[in-house]
Protein backbone atom coordinates (compact mmCIF):
# COMPACT_ATOMS: atom_id res chain seq x y z
CA UNK A 1 0.00 0.00 0.00
CA UNK A 2 0.97 3.91 -1.01
CA UNK A 3 -0.30 6.59 1.24
CA UNK A 4 1.41 10.06 -0.87
CA UNK A 5 -0.42 13.39 0.27
CA UNK A 6 0.19 16.40 -0.93
CA UNK A 7 -0.28 19.77 0.03
CA UNK A 8 -2.38 19.08 2.37
CA UNK A 9 -3.45 21.20 5.10
CA UNK A 10 -5.48 21.69 8.35
CA UNK A 11 -6.28 23.69 11.15
CA UNK A 12 -7.85 22.54 14.86
CA UNK A 13 -7.95 19.21 14.39
CA UNK A 14 -8.07 16.59 16.62
CA UNK A 15 -5.40 13.42 17.32
CA UNK A 16 -3.67 14.31 13.95
CA UNK A 17 -2.81 15.97 10.59
CA UNK A 18 -1.83 12.96 9.10
CA UNK A 19 -2.16 9.39 10.56
CA UNK A 20 -1.15 6.12 8.83
CA UNK A 21 -0.95 2.87 10.53
CA UNK A 22 0.25 -0.39 8.78
CA UNK A 23 0.77 1.25 5.19
CA UNK A 24 3.91 0.01 3.45
CA UNK A 25 5.15 3.05 1.76
CA UNK A 26 4.48 7.12 3.31
CA UNK A 27 5.27 10.05 1.36
CA UNK A 28 3.95 13.65 2.54
CA UNK A 29 5.14 16.56 1.03
CA UNK A 30 4.07 20.30 1.44
CA UNK A 31 2.17 19.64 4.52
CA UNK A 32 0.93 22.49 7.03
CA UNK A 33 -1.04 22.00 10.33
CA UNK A 34 -1.88 23.98 13.02
CA UNK A 35 -3.41 23.60 16.34
CA UNK A 36 -3.95 20.19 16.73
CA UNK A 37 -5.59 19.19 19.94
CA UNK A 38 -5.32 15.62 21.44
CA UNK A 39 -7.40 13.11 21.58
CA UNK A 40 -6.97 10.74 25.03
CA UNK A 41 -3.12 11.67 25.82
CA UNK A 42 -2.33 11.97 22.13
CA UNK A 43 -1.59 14.37 19.56
CA UNK A 44 1.39 15.05 16.76
CA UNK A 45 1.03 16.80 13.23
CA UNK A 46 2.49 13.41 10.96
CA UNK A 47 2.25 10.10 12.79
CA UNK A 48 3.24 6.65 10.82
CA UNK A 49 3.28 3.67 12.73
CA UNK A 50 4.79 0.57 11.11
CA UNK A 51 6.15 1.34 7.69
CA UNK A 52 8.84 0.29 5.29
CA UNK A 53 9.24 3.78 3.86
CA UNK A 54 8.73 7.21 5.39
CA UNK A 55 9.79 10.21 3.19
CA UNK A 56 8.30 13.65 5.03
CA UNK A 57 9.45 16.82 3.02
CA UNK A 58 8.47 20.49 3.53
CA UNK A 59 5.91 20.24 6.23
CA UNK A 60 5.21 22.45 9.30
CA UNK A 61 3.28 21.89 12.79
CA UNK A 62 2.54 24.98 14.43
CA UNK A 63 0.66 24.41 17.91
CA UNK A 64 -0.44 21.18 19.44
CA UNK A 65 -2.47 21.51 22.23
CA UNK A 66 -2.10 19.20 24.87
CA UNK A 67 -1.01 18.77 28.49
CA UNK A 68 1.02 15.88 27.76
CA UNK A 69 2.83 17.16 25.18
CA UNK A 70 2.82 15.45 21.71
CA UNK A 71 4.77 15.29 18.40
CA UNK A 72 5.19 17.38 15.44
CA UNK A 73 6.41 14.34 13.90
CA UNK A 74 6.47 10.53 15.22
CA UNK A 75 7.38 7.81 12.68
CA UNK A 76 8.23 4.74 14.58
CA UNK A 77 8.54 1.18 13.43
CA UNK A 78 9.63 1.47 10.11
CA UNK A 79 13.29 0.62 8.26
CA UNK A 80 13.69 3.81 6.21
CA UNK A 81 12.89 7.35 7.26
CA UNK A 82 14.07 10.57 5.55
CA UNK A 83 12.24 13.73 7.45
CA UNK A 84 13.90 16.96 5.11
CA UNK A 85 12.44 20.18 5.26
CA UNK A 86 10.75 20.96 8.36
CA UNK A 87 9.38 23.27 11.05
CA UNK A 88 7.76 21.87 13.95
CA UNK A 89 6.84 25.16 16.23
CA UNK A 90 5.24 24.63 19.80
CA UNK A 91 4.36 21.10 18.71
CA UNK A 92 6.93 18.91 20.56
CA UNK A 93 9.68 17.63 18.76
CA UNK A 94 10.50 14.96 15.82
CA UNK A 95 10.76 11.32 17.26
CA UNK A 96 12.03 8.61 14.92
CA UNK A 97 11.57 5.29 16.74
CA UNK A 98 13.01 2.05 15.65
CA UNK A 99 13.94 2.49 12.51
CA UNK A 100 16.63 0.88 10.29
CA UNK A 101 17.70 4.21 8.51
CA UNK A 102 16.84 7.77 9.77
CA UNK A 103 18.29 10.89 7.93
CA UNK A 104 16.61 14.10 9.15
CA UNK A 105 17.93 17.34 7.56
CA UNK A 106 17.04 21.18 6.92
CA UNK A 107 14.46 22.09 9.63
CA UNK A 108 13.76 23.37 12.72
CA UNK A 109 12.01 22.16 16.09
CA UNK A 110 11.22 25.34 18.53
CA UNK A 111 9.35 25.35 21.83
CA UNK A 112 6.55 22.58 23.11
CA UNK A 113 8.84 19.85 23.03
CA UNK A 114 8.54 17.99 27.00
CA UNK A 115 11.11 15.86 26.18
CA UNK A 116 14.27 16.03 23.42
CA UNK A 117 13.75 17.79 20.15
CA UNK A 118 15.04 15.34 17.77
CA UNK A 119 14.83 12.14 19.36
CA UNK A 120 16.00 8.97 17.10
CA UNK A 121 16.77 5.64 17.92
CA UNK A 122 18.09 3.61 14.66
CA UNK A 123 20.69 1.21 13.00
CA UNK A 124 21.76 4.38 11.33
CA UNK A 125 21.28 7.92 11.80
CA UNK A 126 22.20 11.18 9.68
CA UNK A 127 21.38 14.24 10.76
CA UNK A 128 22.44 17.73 9.19
CA UNK A 129 21.30 21.64 8.95
CA UNK A 130 18.80 21.02 12.25
CA UNK A 131 18.17 23.64 14.80
CA UNK A 132 16.48 22.82 18.14
CA UNK A 133 15.29 25.81 20.38
CA UNK A 134 13.73 25.80 23.64
CA UNK A 135 13.48 22.12 23.87
CA UNK A 136 12.36 20.67 27.48
CA UNK A 137 14.47 17.50 28.39
CA UNK A 138 16.95 17.78 25.66
CA UNK A 139 17.93 18.78 22.50
CA UNK A 140 19.26 15.97 20.22
CA UNK A 141 18.87 12.37 21.19
CA UNK A 142 20.30 9.58 19.34
CA UNK A 143 20.14 6.06 20.33
CA UNK A 144 20.38 2.04 19.14
CA UNK A 145 17.03 0.78 17.10
CA UNK A 146 16.64 -1.68 20.25
CA UNK A 147 17.19 -0.67 23.27
CA UNK A 148 19.88 -3.00 25.28
CA UNK A 149 21.42 -4.15 21.84
CA UNK A 150 24.06 -2.37 20.46
CA UNK A 151 24.22 -3.50 17.07
CA UNK A 152 27.82 -3.86 15.63
CA UNK A 153 26.99 -1.91 12.18
CA UNK A 154 25.22 1.00 14.06
CA UNK A 155 26.38 4.24 13.48
CA UNK A 156 25.36 8.31 13.47
CA UNK A 157 26.85 11.27 11.94
CA UNK A 158 25.93 14.59 13.07
CA UNK A 159 26.78 17.58 10.72
CA UNK A 160 25.86 21.47 11.74
CA UNK A 161 23.48 20.93 14.14
CA UNK A 162 22.07 23.81 16.54
CA UNK A 163 21.23 22.99 19.96
CA UNK A 164 19.92 26.58 21.98
CA UNK A 165 18.42 26.95 25.79
CA UNK A 166 17.54 23.62 26.66
CA UNK A 167 15.90 23.62 29.83
CA UNK A 168 17.10 20.10 31.50
CA UNK A 169 19.33 17.26 30.61
CA UNK A 170 21.56 17.51 27.46
CA UNK A 171 22.26 19.33 24.73
CA UNK A 172 23.38 16.60 22.47
CA UNK A 173 23.17 12.97 23.95
CA UNK A 174 24.03 9.52 21.94
CA UNK A 175 23.89 6.36 23.42
CA UNK A 176 24.42 2.15 22.76
CA UNK A 177 25.34 3.19 19.26
CA UNK A 178 28.68 2.18 18.02
CA UNK A 179 30.65 4.58 16.02
CA UNK A 180 29.45 8.57 16.03
CA UNK A 181 30.67 11.60 14.23
CA UNK A 182 30.16 15.35 14.94
CA UNK A 183 30.89 17.92 12.69
CA UNK A 184 30.31 21.66 13.05
CA UNK A 185 27.95 21.37 15.49
CA UNK A 186 27.24 23.44 18.58
CA UNK A 187 25.19 23.72 21.83
CA UNK A 188 24.61 26.72 23.64
CA UNK A 189 22.55 27.56 26.79
CA UNK A 190 21.83 23.97 28.75
CA UNK A 191 20.20 24.72 31.71
CA UNK A 192 20.10 22.04 35.02
CA UNK A 193 22.08 19.29 32.69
Amino acid sequence: MLAELKGVRGEGMQLAGVFADSTRVVRVTGADFRLIEARGDSAAGVAVLEADSVTVTNTRVFGIVNEFGGGGIIVAGTEHVVIDGFAVEAAGGVDVDSARYASIANGSVRGGSIEFGVDVSADSTFLTLVSVRNAGEGGVRVRERTPGFRSSSSGAKLVSVAVDSVAFGAGIAVTGINGVVVENTTVSHVFNG
